[in-house]
């Protein structure tokens, strides 16, 4: 994998090595510097490298691997929406997600690729009243935390880990009863599904008091069938299942 990612990058005129031409999770578009790749990669190499010294691999390889990796073009950042914040004197705070109330960490998060007009974008909950730029599956921005790795804890002092914070908190409480709606392959800018990351994020960053939370929504939401198995669909799909088994229970 790390031979596959190392041939996929391309060195660019401004110094950095990017990544073209590739996807945010299944169904999204095709984008360059796309986030999730960026944080498997920085991920990855170490790991390889670390691996690969150890096994006596390719000098001449690994060296190239350190390369792209100091090299790796950064991630992409935008300001919050006006949407997604009220201002209070000098404080921004968080009017909806998880962070509904709080105080805002950072007012920049993360973008999840540019498309072929050049336009960078954000996944579908970047703005709660509107309906998402693209179809994909959602969260591609938590990469940076989980399944990347990238950024953590030890972390805790940086620009990025507070934008990791921020990106989580604008993200919908999986409360059944606040978030149901149609069933829509589109989704509800206030949707996910019962496969989607952010509790493991909000660990990973020590938000203890969302996770307190989340844990029980996420469960009770999600996991309804006999033996705790759960629903990965849209909560609108989810809605008729719920109807077709509390019909079945009171036959």
């Amino acid at each position: 994998m790390t031979r596959f990612n190392s041939a996929s990058l391309t060195a660019g005129d401004d110094g950095y090595y990017h990544i073209l031409k590739t996807s945010a999770y299944e169904g999204s578009l095709l984008f360059d510097d796309t986030i999730t790749d960026l944080a498997m990669i920085r991920g990855l190499f170490p790991v390889a490298i670390e691996a690969g010294g150890k096994l006596g691999h390719d000098a001449a390889e690994m060296a190239r691997w350190r390369e792209q990796l100091g090299k790796l073009t950064p991630y992409r950042l935008a300001e919050l929406r006006s949407t997604e914040y009220e201002s209070r004197g000098d404080e921004w705070i968080h009017k909806g997600g998880l962070g509904s109330g709080k105080k805002v960490e950072s007012r920049k998060v993360f973008l999840v690729g540019r498309n072929e007009k050049g336009e960078w974008l954000r996944n579908r909950y970047s703005d709660l009243t509107d309906k998402m730029p693209y179809y994909g599956l959602p969260d591609p921005e938590l990469a940076t935390v989980f399944p990347g790795g990238t950024i953590g804890l030890a972390d805790r002092d940086t620009d990025l880990f507070r934008a990791a914070v921020t990106q989580v908190r604008l993200h919908p409480s999986a409360d059944f009863q606040e978030t149901v709606g149609p069933p829509s392959m589109e989704g509800r800018a206030d949707q996910c599904m019962g496969w989607c990351p952010y509790p493991i994020v909000l660990a990973r960053l020590g938000m203890a008091e969302e996770l307190s939370k989340e844990l029980v929504h996420f469960v009770s939401t999600w996991q309804f069938y006999p033996g705790f198995r759960s629903l990965w669909a849209i909560l609108g799909i989810q809605t008729g299942v719920r109807e077709t088994l509390a019909g079945e229970q009171a036959s």
